[in-house]
Formats: structure tokens, C-alpha cells, sequence
């Protein structure tokens, strides 16, 4: 499934109900930093991209696995973006 379209925001607060639900992590700012602030561990990124893929319908190779991608809620809707075009 593609990202909504419609407002800017949309898509972050689709990953953050995905981060709070799937993952059971307190809800976050856009920005916040989810693997320096250990909210993100290995583990639960295998979980995010597991999540991520079902959601949005797209996978998630080898190459992509950076930190960066991953490192917030912003980065993580960038992403998607990315990837779902």
C-alpha cells in the first residue's frame, strides 16, 4: 500500500502509531532520535522493517539498512517516500 497523500505529517503519524502499536514505543517527536536515544535496537529494527514492509508494500534490502534511515521518524518517512514512489 502507498502512503497516504494529503498533509504533510500524515505519513510520520502513520509511523508513529506503527512505532507505538507494533512496537509498543512511547509516542515521539518527529525528530527524536530513536536509535541514540535507545528506542531502537537491533531487534526492534527488524521488527520496524518488518512492519514497514507489510504496510507499505515494499522491501527493504541489504544496502538500505543505515542507521540514518532509521534514526527518526522523519528519516523513517523520507524513506518510505522513497521507496513507495
Amino acid at each position: 500500500m502507498k502512503p497516504q497523500s494529503g498533509e504533510e505529517g500524515d505519513l510520520e503519524a502513520e509511523i508513529a502509531e506503527i512505532l507505538a502499536t507494533e512496537l509498543t514505543l512511547p509516542r515521539l517527536s518527529p525528530d527524536a532520535d530513536l536509535i541514540g536515544g535507545g528506542y531502537l535496537d537491533s531487534l526492534a529494527l527488524v521488527d520496524l522493517v518488518f512492519h514497514l514492509e507489510q504496510r507499505f508494500g515494499f522491501e527493504v534490502g541489504l544496502d538500505d539498512l543505515e542507521a540514518r534511515n532509521f534514526s527518526s521518524i522523519n528519516h523513517i518517512a523520507d524513506f518510505v517516500r522513497k521507496h513507495s514512489a
